[in-house]
Formats: C-alpha cells, sequence, structure tokens
C-alpha cells in the first residue's frame, strides 16, 4: 500500500509538472512518447517479446538521427548568431 502511494505521487508530480511546461514543450514530449510508442510497437510486430536484434535492427537508424540533430542544431545556431 506505501509503495502505491509513492507511485501515485510521482506520477501526480509528473503530471503537475507537465502542465508547467510550455506548448511547445508539451507538444515535444507527446512526440517523443509517440515515437517511443511506434518503436515498441514496431519491434513488437517484427521480432516479439525478444531484445536479441535490437542492436541490430536500431544503430544504424539512431546515428542518422543523431546526425539530423547536430546538423539541424548547427544551422540554427548559425542563423542565431547571424541574426
Amino acid at each position: 500500500m506505501k509503495n502505491c502511494l509513492k507511485n501515485n505521487l510521482r506520477i501526480t508530480l509528473i503530471i503537475r509538472n507537465i502542465k508547467s511546461y510550455t506548448q511547445e514543450n508539451r507538444l515535444g514530449f507527446l512526440i517523443f512518447i509517440l515515437s517511443l510508442a511506434i518503436l515498441v510497437l514496431g519491434y513488437l510486430n517484427l521480432y516479439g517479446a525478444t531484445t536479441k536484434y535490437i542492436v541490430q535492427d536500431l544503430y544504424a537508424n539512431f546515428g542518422a538521427e543523431l546526425l539530423s540533430i547536430a546538423l539541424t542544431i548547427s544551422i540554427i545556431d548559425y542563423l542565431a548568431k547571424r541574426r
């Protein structure tokens, strides 16, 4: 019972923190959760409940995403300095 109350308190604090975010932060958080759900459900659809192939399946995608994030940050930083 005590652990259940602690978990409910944690969930309440998380929800309260999310409510204090700006609309853009909430949208980013929603997209993050949605992408994780798609990633997990797609993996489970292909391979079932095994984690045997997760590294083989995802490492190239993560590398490409990190590269695109780095390029985006560089472009935004360049434009902000130019302004």
